[in-house]
């Protein structure tokens, strides 16, 4: 008898459990709730951490339960106001075909369970198939309760009239959403472009840098500032080289100054300069421009070593040098081209903490679009229960037969009543009894006392 059990709920298990993951998805990427558990000892201390969805699974899963557990009453009171016990017989048969069926390998075997979880995804949805099981209860919630609103206030067409004007404008949604949608691909598709060129950008100095480390080598020269910088930027710049967008935000540079102190060099503004001009002058050595004069010069002739700095990487204004050298242009051929590219990344960092900003709350967006989907699923079962009461006649009943399960639940009332009333009185009755036998009882106790103690005494 168990293994039947089993057998006829595992459908209603897997449909529950589907959308229960996928209700956790969207609670999980709107910090909701967390995977997160934590492990303490005896004193309360924090020991360990683990993330497992499949336990917190438990709480949406419980939603959806107690929202199913409540769902039935009012279907098949739902169903009894379409067509009394025929109904209520129509929808207890739906209700259980699924488990019948499944019992005897008649039900089509349904993945609602997605096939990966997504740790604090904010903005992914999970499995399409896992969001369809939330989606029809909301769609049988409204389906029962404006059948239940309709037959018991006595609604007639004019309501399902005033319906339709919520109905329809749903539909404007779906080209806002539209709109949305691809406003927010092209934001999500710019940081991913400003992410590449971030990393490119710390490639190309990488390797500029590089090369100037060797110079230093070379010429023995490397207690110089901009050697020692050389040396030190090295690992900073290969991690930017392979940062993500949201790495970059965190630990990018938010000044030019950032760049040139790494690493313990805290050096002052002046020593900043003072670096900034090694490097232009190792460019003039290695890459010297002439002047021509009258503002006419010959840039040095590109190479593996003098390079035009890309138009992209030099986006920003260099940082102002107090007059210690002169500023370089962009279209210059440098050796090492920090000039345009500190300022470069700097800037970009402040760009991609903007759009990283805008892009989390466009995928937090989707999250809500998601339970704006569910409210429309609910109106569209009250489209349904409209269709569905014009469909059975209904409005050609009288009143006497309407409000069918506001009579029913009266009718249940009044024999709870009286009921109650019954058994109170026959509560009633058997104490007047039991104290009325305690009395006789009590006298008869009496009476036989007196007569003892009235008897005369024989020696």
């Amino acid at each position: 008898m168990y293994e039947v059990f089993l057998k006829w709920f595992e459908p209603y298990y897997r449909f529950l459990r589907g959308g229960a993951y996928s209700l956790e998805q969207s609670f999980d990427g709107l910090h909701w709730m967390s995977t997160n558990f934590l492990v303490r000892d005896a004193s309360g201390k924090i020991i360990n951490s683990y993330w497992s969805p499949d336990e917190a699974l438990a709480i949406p899963f419980a939603l959806l339960l107690v929202s199913v557990v409540l769902l039935v009453p009012f279907l098949l009171a739902a169903f009894y106001t379409l067509h009394k016990i025929k109904g209520v017989a129509f929808g207890f048969i739906i209700l259980i075909a699924p488990g019948v069926l499944n019992y005897f390998g008649l039900f089509p075997d349904i993945n609602y369970i997605p096939r990966r979880y997504v740790l604090d995804g904010t903005g992914t949805l999970g499995q399409a198939t896992g969001f369809i099981p939330v989606l029809i209860l909301a769609m049988l919630w409204g389906w029962a309760l404006v059948i239940l609103i309709y037959d018991n206030f006595n609604l007639g067409e004019r309501f399902r009239q005033l319906y339709d004007h919520l109905w329809f404008p749903t539909a404007l949604a779906a080209a806002v959403f539209f709109v949305a949608d691809s406003d927010s691909s092209t934001t999500l598709e710019s940081v991913k472009e400003h992410g590449e060129v971030v990393r490119s950008q710390a490639g190309f100095l990488l390797a500029q840098v590089k090369r100037y480390d060797t110079y230093c080598q070379s010429r023995g020269t490397p207690e110089k500032v901009s050697c020692k910088w050389a040396s030190n930027i090295y690992h900073d710049l290969y991690d930017l080289k392979y940062t993500s967008p949201e790495l970059f935000k965190t630990f990018g540079p938010q000044s030019s100054t950032d760049m040139y102190s790494l690493r313990g060099m805290n050096l002052s503004a002046q020593d900043v300069i003072a670096l900034r001009k090694e490097i232009y002058d190792y460019n003039q050595e290695v890459c010297p421009i002439k002047s021509l004069g009258q503002g006419v010069r010959q840039l040095a002739k590109e190479s593996a070593v003098c390079q035009t700095t890309p138009s992209q990487f030099c986006t920003a204004f260099p940082d102002d040098n107090e007059g210690a050298f002169e500023k370089s242009s962009p279209l210059d051929t440098v050796a090492l081209s920090t000039e345009c590219v500190i300022p470069t990344l700097v800037q970009a960092r402040k760009s991609v903490e903007k759009m990283l900003a805008e892009s989390e709350s466009i995928k937090e967006n989707k999250h809500y679009r998601l339970f704006y989907f569910v409210i429309i699923a609910f109106v569209l079962g009250g489209k349904v229960a409209n269709s569905s009461t014009k469909l059975t006649g209904h409005d050609r009943l009288d009143i006497q037969n309407r409000r069918r399960v506001a009579k029913l639940f009266c009718s249940f009332l009044r024999w709870i009543t009286h009921a109650l009333r019954g058994l109170l009185r026959r509560l009633a009755n058997l104490l007047k009894w039991t104290v009325r036998l305690f009395s006789e009882r009590r006298k008869a106790r009496a009476n036989n006392v007196e007569e003892g103690e009235g008897a005369p005494h024989r020696e």
